[in-house]
């Protein structure tokens, strides 16, 4: 068997040669005088759920309403006054465990 014109040298060769193309067109879209594209920064968005808005108008309301309802209070001093307000005392005791509960909770 006769091989004719065998050069390894020149299979390696022609590999180098791709090689070397390859890093010079690497070379040349990394060029340092070009300035990098700067990217503008994005809008930050927020956006709220039917629910938060819900609550935020209850917290509004809640805010504005008056501390003391008026009505009730006159309608109360007029009771005693008149000496007709009566008050069960069981209703008073379980009034004030709710409230003592609930402050513990």
């Amino acid at each position: 068997m006769e091989i004719n014109e065998f050069d390894p040298g020149s299979k390696v060769n022609r590999y180098q040669g791709e090689a070397k193309a390859v890093a010079d067109e690497i070379k040349e879209k990394k060029q340092p005088d070009q300035p990098s594209p700067v990217k503008e920064p994005s809008a930050d968005k927020v956006q709220l759920s039917q629910q938060s808005r819900e609550i935020a108008r209850a917290k509004e309301l809640a805010e504005t309403a008056p501390a003391v309802r008026q009505e009730k209070v006159e309608a109360i001093k007029a009771k005693l006054a008149a000496g007709t307000y009566d008050v069960e005392a069981e209703d008073v005791a379980d009034r004030m465990l709710k409230e003592a509960l609930q402050e513990l909770i």
